[in-house]
């Protein structure tokens, strides 16, 4: 966080704060802190005067995990990750007992060696058994895989623990699900809570009750889980709008929308919902009203805008309002 407001101040203010940082660095050439604050500055407007200034941090102390990541980090940032792992194995290799930067260079290899981000994570385990994130990644990392017994093994530990309980119930989910135990994916996904997973949970749910051709259960569900939480009722009229608009009923989907926006009236997300189910039903003047609708709120909309753009252009000859 702190790095993020350092990088996003205006400009005028970053001049400042790196000018009097120089000025304590002329007296404190060796002062690592001061260093890296430098470099998260930089890396605004000049990438390699910001690895410049991280690398002379970590020169002064190899050891600190905070340097190594700082440098990692961006050499990543400038779409240079090669650089940036070898210089992770290289000083895992020189502080093997080092958590922060081993666990760190276990996240960088998840997503282009999954087999040495797996051995990476096992030994993390070894050094700390019982840390939940540790256990969530090699569970992930063994997941892609496709090593399912031992990545179920651990999301089910994640369970024993009571800690990532519905990130663990999703997963669990989709192993069931590749495994072709479409029971046992259903009840995982329906233990998923509101949170980062349960819309994409209570998606899944819905393929696997129209796969068994379960559209009546699939409409109760969505009905008993908005009344159970109101706060996402919303998203969850969306979502199954959304559900229906993809199986072409367009008829069941703007009904759900009309639902969805006599309570609640004017919302935004639901009238763009409803615009480019109308699109696709060839309604382009219901369409049409709907984006201005949003507009007459939200004057700046990006998205209704683009899509207005768009549907005049395809849709009529319009083509100057258009632009």
């Amino acid at each position: 966080m702190a790095k993020r407001r350092a990088r996003n101040q205006p400009e005028k203010a970053r001049t400042g704060l790196l000018e009097d940082i120089q000025r304590v660095l002329s007296d404190q050439p060796d002062n690592v802190e001061l260093l890296m604050a430098k470099s998260i500055i930089q890396q605004a407007s000049d990438e390699e005067a910001a690895l410049a200034s991280a690398r002379r941090a970590r020169s002064l102390a190899p050891d600190n995990a905070q340097t190594v990541i700082l440098e990692a980090s961006l050499l990543k940032q400038m779409s240079r990750p090669e650089e940036a792992l070898n210089l992770l194995q290289e000083s895992v290799s020189q502080a093997p007992d080092n958590i922060r930067i081993r666990r760190f260079y276990a996240r960088s290899l998840f997503a282009v060696d999954p087999q040495g981000a797996a051995e990476q994570f096992q030994v993390l385990q070894k050094m700390a058994p019982n840390d939940s994130d540790t256990m969530f990644f090699l569970a992930l990392t063994l997941t892609r895989l496709q090593r399912y017994d031992e990545a179920s093994a651990q999301f089910n530990q994640l369970l024993e623990q009571g800690v990532r309980t519905d990130e663990a119930n999703y997963h669990l989910g989709l192993i069931a699900l590749e495994q072709k135990q479409t029971r046992q994916a259903l009840e995982y996904f329906r233990r998923v809570g509101p949170g980062q997973e349960y819309l994409s949970a209570t998606s899944q749910i819905a393929r696997i009750l129209l796969a068994a051709d379960q559209r009546d259960a699939l409409q109760r569900h969505f009905a008993a889980q908005r009344a159970e939480h109101d706060m996402l009722s919303v998203s969850l009229f969306v979502l199954e709008a959304d559900i229906f608009a993809q199986l072409g009923d367009y008829t069941t989907s703007i009904a759900l929308l009309n639902q969805a926006l006599a309570e609640h009236d004017n919302d935004t997300r639901l009238l763009y919902a409803r615009a480019l189910t109308a699109e696709k039903k060839q309604d382009i003047a219901a369409a049409e009203r709907d984006l201005r609708r949003i507009l007459a709120q939200e004057p700046d909309n990006a998205m209704a805008l683009n899509a207005l753009g768009y549907m005049l252009t395809n849709h009529s000859e319009r083509h100057a309002e258009a632009y």
